[in-house]
């Protein structure tokens, strides 16, 4: 055993060249102990870690969906919020119109073990459209969560579980998919260098004590500029002699 491991080692050696320290470029190290009297070796976890790529969009577990305040009234476009994790589910007050609520008092335990008081209910039940062909009627509790227009709750799921599938990338139905919202992602600057340098570009470019000082900044002025130029389909006022005697006549 001893020499077929001493065989394969010098056929690594031929292969791969050996290096005290690991570098940038190993995948992975091979320790070899010479002091000892059997040569051992162990292969090391991977010396450097995989880095995943920064994507600049966030994809956010929201969809469009259509609201139906009731059967003959105009759908209302609103932004529903995946949770499964929401045990109720929750729309704005403000997407349905007044008459339509009653009180109603219901509380619930938040993520942040804090306690969420709903204190309306919708009178009648109201239609939420996930798809074509795929809506789902009931009494939704109102609660003006910030920047939420609909939470679509682990309860829509149970009763939709044999025909919405909601999946990572989006919800599905059949055949027809609509994909998750994307929104760009939001960097902080931690280099004191950089931050320096754009305040000290828009306090030469941008800012000015008085409207004259601005008038000076940059080379090209906005009233030179002929993208920003507004034509406008105007006509000379020209009457041919053809039109005149028509008018007089």
């Amino acid at each position: 055993m001893a020499k077929s491991s001493r065989r394969e080692i010098k056929d690594l050696e031929s292969i791969f060249s050996l290096d005290d320290e690991p570098n940038k470029e190993t995948l992975f190290a091979l320790d070899i102990y010479e002091d000892q009297g059997n040569d051992q070796f162990q292969i090391s976890e991977p010396v450097i870690e995989a880095q995943e790529e920064i994507n600049a969009l966030a994809v956010v577990p929201q969809v469009e969906l259509k609201v139906y305040s009731s059967k003959w009234d105009k759908p209302t476009r609103v932004i529903a919020f995946i949770d499964t994790g929401a045990t109720s589910s929750l729309i704005n007050p403000t997407i349905l119109p007044k008459d339509q609520w009653v009180p109603h008092f219901k509380d619930f335990n938040t993520a942040s073990n804090a306690i969420l008081t709903t204190t309306i209910v919708t009178k009648h039940p109201v239609t939420i459209e996930f798809f074509l062909g795929l809506k789902y009627r009931t009494k939704l509790l109102g609660s003006d969560v910030p920047g939420k227009n609909l939470i679509i709750g682990f309860d829509f799921y149970r009763q939709l579980r044999d025909q919405l599938q909601i999946k990572d990338n989006g919800i599905a139905f059949k055949k027809q998919f609509r994909p998750y919202s994307e929104i760009p992602r939001l960097f902080q600057i931690t280099n004191n260098e950089q931050i320096k340098e754009i305040e000290q570009n828009l306090n030469k470019h941008s800012c000015a004590e008085s409207h004259k000082d601005f008038m000076k900044k940059g080379k090209h002025s906005l009233w030179k500029n002929e993208e920003f130029f507004i034509k406008l389909p105007f006509k000379k006022n020209k009457i041919s002699i053809q039109q005149k005697s028509a008018i007089q006549g």
